[in-house]
């Protein structure tokens, strides 16, 4: 369907990577070509155990899945964009310069 402009999208799929095992170790599939991977969350909290690390891109930093995540006593780790209206944050304390990446600053 490639050479087709009324083509169907193609499904999508979101990936859970563990660096540890170098491989994939959850797929959650999506058949519906224009969902937000957001829409796979709830999928993914199933498979959330205590101690896990998630380390996510900005898109993921939902109110709900971060809740969830830190009820299952799961932690995560996310770049957050300071205009993020859906998911204002409040310190907790004061932040601390941890280092500098090739992209910025990494405060904790």
């Amino acid at each position: 369907m490639r050479d087709t402009a009324a083509g169907a999208l193609l499904g999508k799929s979101l990936v859970v990577y563990d660096p540890t095992l170098e491989m994939a170790v959850d797929v959650f599939p999506c058949e519906d070509g224009h969902a937000q991977e957001r829409s796979l969350l709830d999928r993914v909290l199933y498979t959330v155990e205590s101690g896990d690390v998630f380390v996510m891109d900005r898109n993921f930093f939902v109110r709900k899945f971060l809740a969830n995540i830190a009820s299952l006593k799961g932690y995560l780790i996310c770049r957050h964009h300071h205009h993020h209206q859906q998911c204002p944050m409040t310190a907790q304390g004061e932040e601390r310069l941890l280092g500098e990446t090739e992209t910025g600053q990494v405060f904790e």
